[in-house]
């Protein structure tokens, strides 16, 4: 997955073409690096979501928990609804 992240960042087609370029030592301080200073969505979307939190937080009413950067993570899985929640869902939506 990592030659897949690579490619995206430095505009290769495809893993294949990357590694037919590099030695496994490049690869490997590519890695590194990756290590040291994350690049690609996955990191952006930590950061935006740290600062939705913090100004969430700044401006929240009295008595409001605070946010946390997972609740502007786009992508967070969430645990499952109990039948109970399910049915409150429900009929919030259908007014029944």
């Amino acid at each position: 997955m990592f030659a897949f992240r690579l490619c995206l960042a430095i505009g290769v087609v495809h893993p294949d073409r990357l590694l037919a370029r590099l030695t496994s030592a490049e690869l490997a301080e590519w890695m590194a690096y990756f290590k040291l200073a994350p690049f690609g969505d996955d990191h952006q979307s930590r950061v935006v979501a740290e600062v939705g939190a913090e100004l969430s937080n700044r401006w929240r009413n009295k008595g409001e928990p605070p946010r946390r950067s997972k609740d502007f993570l786009p992508f967070t899985r969430r645990p499952a609804q109990t039948p109970e929640e399910q049915h409150k869902a429900f009929r919030s939506l259908t007014g029944r």
